[in-house]
């Protein structure tokens, strides 16, 4: 998908697949960084996916994302 939306170029999907990488960057960033503190790394991978469930529906709906995509 991300490189579909690169590929055409529309400057309003390519800034909101930005916007929703960032975000969701920014999810697995947070958790990594928890794990590690925590000594449970062997769990980040619920964290995550839990995290990018409760954000899925806000990220931009232009891009049309299905949960696997997020």
């Amino acid at each position: 998908m991300a490189r579909e939306i690169a590929h055409k170029d529309v400057p309003g999907e390519v800034a909101a697949l930005s916007s929703a990488d960032a975000t969701l960057h920014g999810l697995w960033e947070m958790q990594f960084n928890e794990c590690a503190a925590e000594d449970a790394l062997r769990v980040l991978h619920t964290r995550v996916w839990r995290d990018v469930r409760n954000e899925h529906d806000k990220l931009p709906k232009s891009l049309r994302l299905e949960l696997v995509h997020s």
